[in-house]
């Protein structure tokens, strides 16, 4: 095989990783607490990370398919209603995203708990929230594939996205 032509890889070398996200993490720093749920892209569950003792989101592709390109602009959003990417580690020599963990659940359980229902004026702020976020994607032409909503604080939402960049 000629020098200047290097054999394709798919695995994305460490040093491309770390350009794309935040911060590496190492897998022995973090503890898995629980799985939190699924979904069609990804498995996610809440760690510990030990060094910084903090709770996070662990996002797992069950077909490792987490692309570098999304972890770079997840890396750009900053925005109080968008989950926060914290950065990446490599699990079995696969990519997986570690994010803000909100602590407060999923939306759809806050709506449906049993104990007493949700008074309208904090589902209109949720509601909000949610627009918010949403308005954030779109300012900076990213459209969400797959979008699910967390619960920080009974009156605070934050969105949970899987995008890509739209063409225009």
């Amino acid at each position: 095989m000629e020098e200047n032509n290097p054999p394709h890889t798919p695995t994305l070398t460490v040093e491309a990783i770390k350009n794309a996200v935040l911060r590496l993490y190492c897998l022995e720093d973090i503890s898995v607490v629980g799985k939190l749920g699924s979904g069609f892209y990804a498995n996610v569950y809440l760690v510990y990370h030990r060094p910084t003792k903090r709770k996070m989101a662990l996002k797992i592709s069950p077909s490792g398919n987490i692309q570098r390109r999304e972890i770079e602009l997840l890396r750009g959003l900053r925005h109080e209603n968008v989950q926060r990417l914290y950065g990446a580690c490599i699990i079995s020599g696969k990519l997986a995203c570690l994010t803000e963990y909100a602590k407060g659940g999923s939306l759809v359980d806050l709506l449906t708990a049993t104990s007493a229902p949700l008074p309208w004026r904090c589902r209109v702020s949720l509601a909000h929230d949610i627009i918010r976020g949403l308005n954030h994607l779109h300012e900076h032409l990213l459209i969400h594939r797959d979008l699910s909503s967390q619960v920080r604080s009974p009156l605070f939402c934050l969105l949970h996205v899987f995008f890509r960049r739209s063409s225009g």
